[in-house]
């Protein structure tokens, strides 16, 4: 039977995304836009646009199955594909006048590459925005209609960030003896970051999971349950090993998981071992007493403007390599060997400060510092120390380290060690 006119209006629209199956519709706004809550994870959308609530799927919930994930990162990276197949066909429309509109295509590629330029170059995206932003764009081509920061953070984002897990995934999937190394740290914001990296034989690394666990307790089982959630997802039985740092409940982790994955190899970081032997060095009390005069140095001559002026003149009247004192920085593992080389490298700025320029060194413990006899000979004595740690910290953090740079800086390390002993004895 014919429905009525008034139900035919009704019926018509676009139709129902497939992926509001994966969502409780709630109420509509005065748009017509109705809110969502995923299904997996409980997250509340206000607005359910289809661009956020697929880019949700296959880049966030870490709940949702892992066939769901992949279905909806494949389709962002088969969009990606349309895209650049139409970006590559030349047409009349190429060759338009300036008054009129980009092609979709061309105005497709050139959003992706602003996308990739905000993300990759940590530019805020408010700049988007700006108008000086605004006029650059429009001097290099005045038919292109730049996105919002609302589409830009929301659809574009998503749109590339669904196209690049969907590579990494099926890169993932054809690799075997893959690594994964997880740490966790306090951000300047007092956050409690996780970062969980999948390694690959060739050197790739991919950040897998970034989590903000500060409302949990990372314990062992905790722990555990997360690394089980990414060997679940990637499959337990393409990883070869699992590094991390030397912390009670990691250890505790590693040993559950050994034990029911016994042919992954539970392996410490080793440029965290090399630390480790560097901060027993810098407690020794006599590392310990010259970093302290190091701090007061730093301190005076970065708060001091007038001295810290002079200090800088000086550097470039005496053609002094460098600038001023690196900050002592205790997670840079390598700040505390910079602190002390820059020191021995500003000896004769510092000695003409104290000798020619007293007045203005107002901090009284300053010039004793300087003038004492044996303080420069020290930090030579602590530099050669730990020289051969920085170096090979330095060594163990490129991307191209293999095993064989592990024995190479350890060999240095011992070396330096018992030269050490020959030359003070």
């Amino acid at each position: 039977m014919d429905l009525p006119f008034e139900l035919k209006l009704l019926k018509r629209g676009r139709p129902k995304d497939d992926v509001w199956q994966h969502y409780l519709k709630g109420e509509r706004d005065s748009q017509g836009h109705a809110s969502a809550v995923c299904t997996y994870c409980n997250l509340k959308y206000s607005r359910g646009e289809t661009s956020l609530l697929k880019g949700h799927l296959a880049n966030h919930c870490i709940k949702a199955p892992g066939n769901v994930i992949r279905m909806y990162q494949y389709n962002f990276e088969e969009n990606a594909k349309k895209k650049m197949k139409i970006n590559g066909q030349l047409t009349l429309n190429e060759f338009h006048d300036k008054d009129q509109p980009l092609p979709k295509g061309k105005s497709d590629r050139i959003d992706k590459a602003l996308t990739r330029f905000f993300i990759c170059c940590g530019v805020l995206f408010r700049i988007v925005e700006s108008p000086f932003f605004l006029d650059f764009l429009q001097e290099l081509n005045l038919a292109y209609n730049p996105p919002s920061r609302d589409i830009l953070t929301n659809r574009l984002f998503e749109e590339e960030l669904g196209y690049v897990n969907s590579k990494v995934l099926r890169e993932l999937e054809a690799t075997k003896n893959l690594t994964l190394a997880l740490d966790g740290w306090s951000s300047l914001n007092h956050l409690l970051i996780w970062n969980f990296t999948i390694l690959t034989p060739t050197n790739k690394e991919y950040i897998y999971q970034l989590l903000d666990l500060s409302s949990n307790s990372h314990t062992g089982e905790f722990i555990t349950e997360k690394i089980e959630d990414i060997l679940i997802h990637v499959g337990a039985k393409k990883f070869s090993a699992i590094v991390s740092d030397n912390g009670f409940n990691v250890r505790k982790a590693h040993g559950i998981i050994q034990s029911k994955h016994p042919y992954i190899e539970d392996v410490r970081c080793i440029s965290h071992y090399v630390n480790l032997i560097s901060c027993d060095i810098v407690k020794h009390p006599f590392a310990e007493n010259l970093l302290k005069k190091i701090n007061i140095l730093a301190n005076f001559f970065r708060n001091n403007a007038m001295a810290g002026a002079k200090l800088r003149e000086l550097i470039k009247s005496m053609n002094v390599k460098g600038s001023g004192i690196v900050p002592f920085c205790k997670t840079r593992w390598t700040t505390a060997f910079q602190n002390i080389s820059d020191i021995i490298r500003l000896k004769a700025a510092f000695e003409e400060l104290a000798n020619n320029y007293s007045n203005i060194l107002s901090n009284e413990k300053i010039k004793p510092i300087i003038r004492s006899w044996n303080f420069f000979n020290n930090l030579k004595v602590l530099a050669f120390i730990l020289k051969p740690l920085c170096d090979t910290i330095l060594l163990l953090e490129r991307s191209s380290a293999n095993l064989s740079d592990c024995y190479l800086g350890m060999a240095c390390i011992a070396t330096s060690m018992k030269k050490l002993l020959r030359i003070f004895n």
